[in-house]
């Protein structure tokens, strides 16, 4: 007999991180890995729209997210100059 039914599924990979622009104004920007080898998936969800985006190595999708908290907080990607400058 069987303990449960249907096919049972792998864990997914994901991590979410969370910017606050202002006091009403979150973003949430979430990695998945659609397969364990990849592609992965990035979705930044804004109050007005939301992007997404699929990237073929977890290092390309880490180097945009931090372009996009870049972009949101104003301040330099250090992440993103540094893998760009050593590529």
């Amino acid at each position: 007999m069987q303990a449960h039914a249907g096919t049972g599924l792998a864990p997914q990979k994901i991590m979410v991180s969370f910017l606050n622009l202002g006091p009403y104004v979150n973003v949430r920007i979430e990695l998945t890995a659609v397969t364990p080898s990849g592609p992965y998936r990035l979705e930044v969800d804004h109050p007005t729209r939301t992007l997404v985006e699929y990237f073929e190595t977890p290092l390309a999708a880490l180097v945009r997210h931090a372009e996009i908290e870049s972009a949101f907080s104003g301040q330099p990607s250090t992440l993103a100059n540094a893998v760009t400058a050593t590529v």
